[in-house]
């Protein structure tokens, strides 16, 4: 009896990213930002499949940050994706795999594709080693407790 269900070769690479950003503080409660980025794709042509595409891709983005309190503020943001087309008609191995229960279409062609993602966000800020009231009055330092501590004598 054969075990194999499914055999699809990948042979995918290494991809690359590279992201910049930059933010401005318009006053203490309003902050911009802008970024950009471009990532590598990490397969090959002959290995491209309409279930995982990827493609070499240029991203931008911009938002805004403001806090309504100390302790909490609001973001909105947006990010636009660009894929670059890429057309890899001829040359899909996905119709010819190493078994024939493998077999599939061909995933040769043309792949365009762009996106655009809208980012709502809420953050909470907290402190739990913050002093409270009482404890921001002055009191003299503990004594040593560990025998490391204590003053070298003379």
């Amino acid at each position: 009896m054969d075990d194999v269900i499914i055999n699809i070769p990948r042979s995918w690479t290494v991809g690359v990213g590279v992201r910049l950003g930059a933010s401005y503080w318009v006053n203490e409660a309003v902050e911009l930002y802008l970024g950009a980025g471009y990532d590598s794709n990490a397969i090959p042509d002959e290995t491209l499949e309409p279930a995982l595409i990827d493609v070499d891709d240029i991203s931008v983005g911009g938002g805004g940050r403001f806090s309504i309190t100390d302790w909490w503020a609001l973001s909105l943001g947006y990010t636009k994706i660009f894929y670059l087309p890429r057309d890899t008609a001829g040359l899909s191995k996905t119709a010819d795999p190493p078994d024939p229960k493998s077999l599939g279409p061909d995933s040769g062609g043309e792949y365009r594709q762009a996106i655009g993602v809208v980012n709502l966000n809420m953050q909470w800020s907290f402190d739990p080693f913050a002093s409270t009231p009482d404890e921001d009055s002055e009191t003299a330092p503990a004594e040593p407790t560990s025998r490391y501590l204590q003053p070298h004598p003379g």
